[in-house]
């Protein structure tokens, strides 16, 4: 959890066995405190190569041939304006983007 400097009401930054703010404040801490002030964060695994699951539309990607895309519908900016669709491929994700529907 953060500590706050009781001078500016900055979150404190850690360092070893210091806790220290941009304004000049510092305060010394145990061991066991800047081991759980120092918690090594959790990394993200990105996957790559899968299939998107929302891709649901069948819809051929001029830059893979994949046939599955997710669509996304942009709306209508204007009253008088068409719709905006836009289909993004459920392999590679490359963004197409239709104008011109017609609604209602």
């Amino acid at each position: 959890m953060a500590e706050f400097c009781p001078k500016c009401k900055s979150i404190l930054q850690s360092k070893d066995k210091l806790l220290f703010c941009s304004c000049g404040f510092q305060k010394e801490i145990t061991e066991k405190e800047a081991k759980e002030k120092t918690k090594p964060r959790k990394e993200i695994e990105i996957i790559h190569n899968t299939i998107n699951p929302l891709a649901t539309h069948p819809h051929t990607c001029k830059k893979c041939g994949f046939e599955m895309s997710q669509l996304i519908s942009k709306g209508i900016w204007y009253t008088d304006e068409d719709e905006v669709i836009e289909y993004v491929c459920g392999r590679c994700g490359f963004h197409e983007r239709e104008e011109g529907l017609k609604t209602g």
